[in-house]
């Protein structure tokens, strides 16, 4: 796919999946570059499900919860997004061509005030 109008965007969509973005906080501090501090191996999981496009009925109203330890700390949906999902992955095919099975990925933090982190044990 390139240079996708949005409104044909929906048509190159196979599904949905959701990536846990996964940092060593300690390494991040210390070096400038984030590369390190996200590239251990089992960093990045994916999946374990793809949802087709034809069971979501609309990406730009999804609810989207993370928890830590049972508490909730994300509690978001989709409708917030500055760029809506299409516009994102139309403005990227201007840059790149995207092929079948290429995944995109949204990020989002969890609340950046919020000094608590997953500790192993």
């Amino acid at each position: 796919m390139k240079d996708a109008p949005e409104d044909k965007v929906p048509d190159y969509i196979y599904g949905y999946t959701l990536m846990s973005d996964i940092t060593v906080r300690d390494i991040q501090k210390k070096e400038q570059q984030r590369y390190r501090s996200k590239s251990f191996d089992t960093f990045g999981p994916v999946g374990p499900v793809i949802v087709v496009k034809d069971k979501i009925y609309d990406p730009q109203n999804l609810n989207l919860k993370s928890y830590i330890n049972g508490e909730i700390r994300q509690n978001e949906n989709t409708s917030d997004m500055i760029f809506s999902v299409y516009k994102i992955i139309s403005y990227i095919s201007r840059c790149i061509t995207l092929e079948a099975r290429d995944l995109m990925l949204q990020y989002h933090d969890l609340e950046s005030n919020n000094p608590d982190y997953v500790n192993s044990g």
